[in-house]
């Protein structure tokens, strides 16, 4: 895109930003049946992959734990890794599963939005399309994973340097320490930024029909700002709904010292932690309590999650709007 062709946003509507989700063409039925569906299937990924992961979770506590006490060997440390190897596949698997879950969730909100395509009682597909967002997502993260790395390289390189004379004067110890932090935070800063800016890529890539990684750094500038209160609104939201269900869900299957245990505080191995929530699901009333609350955990998530995605979908649509009123062509 020219310079000469960057066209001067319109006003952002946050009510429209964060409720794509339920205002799109479908209505209330879409979206009950799209949410529910991808529920569904992450309790299904996790149904299939959780024994495992609970199992991962306690080796990796109890190691921690071993780690703490006196007197303990590096060998003896390393030992409680033993066998950790196995979980790996698994755990790889669980994360494919999921990101498959979100992916074709997502693009199936981007197709009733853009294309107004919508599969019947199942709205979820997995093919071309779904690859494509997940193709892009990956590129995507490499490329913030890249932008930390170089900010870890200057990070290192700062500290390297100023180091090597803050043996010299106390006032350049400490000016060494305001740059060093200063640096830290203008990262996190633009991780942020840079990440808001690529997010629409995905969305941009289903309304094409074409991959366009970069798609989405093009299309919010300027925007980055509006874009960034209404990820934060989402975020704190479901952030705030998920805690409360996660606490009801740990009081269910968890004993009262559970935050002493995980932490590794506690004289107990913390590996009995899992011991006992097995017990516990033994009886049918628990089980069936953590299956409710558990659904209702994957709701809000694909809800929340959902919503983020709905956020890349309007800074597509704004940018469009823009484009048909100033009449100049940016998509390929």
């Amino acid at each position: 895109m020219a310079k000469s062709d960057i066209i001067k946003a319109s006003s952002f509507d946050f009510g429209e930003a964060v409720s794509v989700l339920f205002k799109q063409q479908g209505g209330r039925n879409f979206t009950i049946r799209l949410v529910l569906w991808s529920a569904v299937l992450l309790m299904l990924v996790f149904a299939l992959c959780g024994k495992t992961y609970m199992e991962m979770m306690g080796v990796m506590l109890e190691a921690s734990w071993i780690a703490q006490q006196d007197g303990q060997t590096p060998e003896a440390i390393l030992g409680a890794y033993k066998g950790f190897g196995k979980y790996v596949p698994i755990m790889v698997a669980m994360t494919i599963g999921t990101w498959a879950v979100y992916a074709s969730a997502e693009t199936a909100l981007q197709k009733r939005v853009f294309k107004n395509i919508d599969y019947g009682f199942i709205p979820l597909r997995f093919g071309r399309d779904e690859l494509r967002t997940m193709g892009t997502q990956f590129m995507v993260y490499l490329m913030v994973l890249g932008v930390m790395l170089l900010w870890m390289l200057g990070f290192i390189i700062v500290t390297i340097v100023f180091a090597l004379g803050a043996s010299l004067s106390v006032v350049l110890a400490i000016l060494i320490g305001i740059v060093l932090f200063v640096m830290y935070i203008a990262m996190f800063v633009y991780l942020i930024h840079f990440s808001i800016r690529m997010a629409p890529s995905a969305a941009l890539g289903t309304q094409s029909g074409k991959m366009k990684v970069t798609g989405g750094w093009n299309i919010t500038r300027k925007r980055t700002g509006s874009l960034f209160l209404a990820y934060l609104f989402i975020a704190v939201v479901s952030y705030i709904a998920l805690s409360i269900i996660q606490v009801a869900m740990f009081s269910l299957v968890l004993p009262e010292n559970y935050m002493l245990l995980m932490m590794g505080l506690s004289e107990e191995n913390p590996r009995i932690l899992f011991e006992q929530i097995g017990d516990k699901l033994q009886s049918p009333g628990p089980m069936l309590a953590l299956v409710i609350s558990g659904m209702a955990y994957a709701i809000i998530t694909m809800m929340g999650w959902l919503s983020i995605s709905g956020i890349a979908i309007y800074a597509v649509q704004w940018w469009q709007h823009d484009q048909e009123t100033s009449g100049v062509d940016v998509f390929d």
